[in-house]
């Protein structure tokens, strides 16, 4: 079974920016364990000058978690909710799961 990895983005106002990021990295070292190399936050931007982009007085933010196992997602989701990240976001977190494509035979 290939290695699978997490992504979770959200949309996080600007005045919530700096209370959002320090309740992440609290994240991210509660979850050290969970994953097997460190989770990462990126945000959304523009493709054209490589600067962050997002809409009036908001950014997307996007957590990467790789080398996860089942049960990780459920995990993350208790803790994100407990920190009360979750409180601080607009229209709350989306989580996808990818595992690598098998080579071809």
């Amino acid at each position: 079974m290939s290695a699978m990895h997490c992504y979770v983005y959200y949309r996080v106002a600007a005045t919530q920016a700096s209370a959002a990021r320090a309740l992440v990295e609290t994240l991210f070292a509660r979850m050290a364990t969970a994953s097997s190399a460190a989770a990462r936050l990126q945000i959304r931007c523009d493709p054209a000058t490589g600067k962050p982009a997002g809409v009036a007085g908001e950014a997307t933010w996007m957590e990467h978690y790789p080398g996860i196992s089942p049960g990780f997602v459920e995990q993350l989701e208790r803790q994100a909710a407990h920190l009360g990240l979750t409180s601080l976001l607009e229209g709350g977190r989306h989580v996808e799961c990818f595992c690598d494509v098998p080579p071809c035979a």
